[in-house]
């Protein structure tokens, strides 16, 4: 595969993205609080409102975080940003969420892929085809889009944070590679800090990863060990403060009292099957196809001078396993299950990265290992280049054949565009719109008990609507809602 050939691809793949982009994007214009954003956003809320302050909703976000910190979870970090949801500083802003998470989403992505093509040797240009083919499939076929970009405290806590996970990996790869000054171990170690003191997925997944880092700086006696051990001493500590938190048993107690928990070595050995169990439910063929699409880009760059060479795939792969199997720790601890779509969310954004590398991985030892078996068959290797835009193209009608099918079928919701682009096309979103603008209205009444109207089948917009109020004014969702807009009740009309 010539590198003329991967930019064009380059290119269009890129414009395919823009072009799936566009109906998410739109849809960020529809997207309203709820839930968790009334709950954690309260002190900020009542403090911008008064006094009209940024700093001041900074101080409530403070409180916020010393009061869950004793009274709900340990993520310090995560419950900063909690607090301040963007519908804190104003009603109309909240279409911020799904721009900050998509953003975070795309800069990770760029950051990591970036610092891989320098590990594994890969051209910039085929790391920019793997990177846009990665963007592609995490946004059009996440689990949950809602909690994945439309719903601010879902989202910032795995999404927002497993973007930073990526970025920590990149800048500890530029680290190993021989980035080493005192400003870059700073920021590292902030980073790290930050990380580790949010969701426990993101937060094991660092740890594990600067300890492999360490340990294989270690074993080369490589001159970055002392300031990757000091990343990671950043992160340890981090990740001590948010487990020793008071309020983790209150939580545990009220939330997973009654369940029956695996314990720490349950969880750690139940997390390989159910890890396996995970990844053969969501290799579907779209992203089988991405795979096969970056095949012969993989073995063109395997053959370059200067080729990765690949060392023990099969340790490589069965560390990779590992790593992906302990993203399932820390739920199957604490819930005695595998977690919400939330979590799934950033599971599967995991998975997919895994498969993109240990395939190039996989392809470079191939390459390696065939070397004087190809030299013997040039013939059928100049044949098989001719063969490889037909490939492609066999590849890329199959992926738009199994899209169209998907929609033609009526399963939208199995494409994140489909959804979004149905969901504006037929006036849903319009219509959820006014409903919550209705919604705020008589929440900015002068009332005492607001009565709202229902959301409906017919207003209701699966790629942003994630939870809403019930008809009992004492659920925690109502009383989060009441409290943030001052009101004594709030519930939802009467079903007729």
């Amino acid at each position: 595969m010539e590198q003329n050939g991967a930019a064009r691809w380059k290119w269009a793949l890129l414009a395919v993205l823009c072009i799936c982009m566009v109906p998410l994007v739109i849809l960020a214009a529809y997207c309203y609080p709820c839930a968790d954003d009334f709950r954690f956003g309260l002190y900020p809320h009542l403090a911008f409102e008064q006094t009209g302050s940024v700093w001041a909703a900074l101080a409530g976000a403070a409180r916020e975080v010393h009061e869950t910190y004793f009274d709900w979870q340990g993520t310090f970090s995560a419950v900063l940003l909690f607090a301040l949801q963007p519908a804190v500083f104003g009603e109309g802003l909240y279409w911020l969420c799904p721009a900050v998470m998509l953003s975070a989403l795309f800069w990770g992505a760029a950051r990591m892929f970036r610092a891989g093509a320098k590990l594994f040797c890969m051209p910039k240009g085929t790391a920019a085809l793997a990177c846009l083919v990665y963007l592609l499939v995490c946004t059009q076929l996440v689990q949950s889009p809602a909690q994945a970009f439309y719903w601010w405290n879902g989202a910032v806590y795995y999404v927002f944070f497993y973007a930073l996970m990526l970025v920590l990996a990149a800048r500890v790869l530029r680290m190993l590679a021989g980035r080493r000054t005192a400003r870059h171990t700073a920021a590292t170690a902030l980073l790290a800090l930050f990380v580790c003191g949010g969701n426990y997925v993101t937060a094991l997944l660092s740890l594990e990863l600067l300890a492999l880092a360490a340990l294989a700086a270690a074993c080369r006696r490589h001159a970055a060990l002392k300031s990757v051990l000091a990343v990671l001493a950043c992160a340890g500590a981090a990740f001590a403060v948010n487990a020793a938190a008071p309020g983790n048993a209150v939580r545990q107690a009220a939330d997973y009292g009654s369940a029956v928990l695996p314990g720490a070595l349950g969880a750690v050995l139940r997390s390989f099957p159910e890890a396996l169990r995970f990844a053969a439910g969501h290799l579907s063929p779209l992203v089988c196809l991405a795979l096969c699409f970056l095949a012969p880009f993989f073995w063109h760059a395997a053959g370059r001078p200067g080729a990765f060479r690949a060392p023990l795939p099969g340790l490589a792969s069965a560390l990779a396993a590992c790593w992906f199997a302990s993203s399932f720790t820390p739920t199957l601890y604490a819930m005695g299950s595998i977690g919400p779509d939330r979590v799934q969310n950033i599971q599967f954004f995991l998975l997919v990265l895994l498969l993109i590398l240990l395939e190039f991985y996989w392809l470079c030892w191939a390459r390696r290992a065939l070397a004087r078996g190809l030299c013997a068959h040039t013939k059928a290797m100049r044949l098989a280049r001719r063969l490889v835009p037909v490939y492609l193209g066999l590849c890329v009608t199959a992926a738009a054949g199994t899209a169209a099918l998907y929609v033609a079928t009526g399963h939208t919701e199995k494409l994140a565009c489909a959804s979004a682009a149905c969901s504006l096309w037929n006036g849903t979103a319009g219509r959820y719109s006014e409903l919550m603008q209705a919604r705020e209205q008589v929440l900015a009444g002068p009332e005492d008990v607001a009565v709202l109207p229902r959301i409906t089948q017919e207003t209701l917009v699966p790629a942003l609507f994630f939870d809403d109020i019930v008809s009992d004014a004492s659920d925690w969702k109502n009383e989060a809602m009441a409290a943030y807009y001052g009101k004594s009740m709030v519930v939802p009309e009467k079903v007729p």
